[in-house]
């Protein structure tokens, strides 16, 4: 990542701060979204080991953060670590039980280590949310 893009961001959350105290969200909540931002970036690039420590501080930062679950259980999975990205999976889908992004994600992961019907159930749910 260059150094000019890593500017950029900071850039755009402080000028992003004012917009999110003005949507009420709380000091915790705005550093645990930029550090998400940050782990975007890291898992974009393909290190993922490092997107997990952003996350890992995001949600010690604000623990009800059902996006950072997601990348999490996202980043998990990538790193072969399944069973966690489930549990990454599942800690989101308690926060946000609408969110059929996490919910196919999770029934990707089962499917991959053979948890078909558990899986198809996750999909049905995905499908039922983006066709409400």
């Amino acid at each position: 990542m260059s150094q000019c893009s890593h500017g950029r961001w900071r850039k755009w959350f402080r000028g992003g701060r004012r917009t999110m105290k003005a949507l009420g969200m709380n000091n915790a909540r705005m550093e645990s979204e930029y550090l998400v931002r940050q782990a975007q970036e890291r898992a974009m690039a393909g290190d993922h080991f490092t997107a997990v420590s952003y996350l890992k501080q995001a949600l010690d930062t604000y623990s009800k953060n059902a996006r950072a679950f997601t990348l999490l259980g996202n980043c998990q999975d990538c790193l072969d670590n399944v069973k966690h990205a489930i549990e990454s999976y599942d800690k989101a889908l308690q926060i946000d039980p609408d969110d059929a992004e996490t919910w196919f994600n999770k029934g990707m992961s089962l499917k991959k280590i053979g948890q078909i019907n558990e899986a198809a159930q996750c999909f049905e749910k995905c499908m039922d949310l983006n066709f409400r």
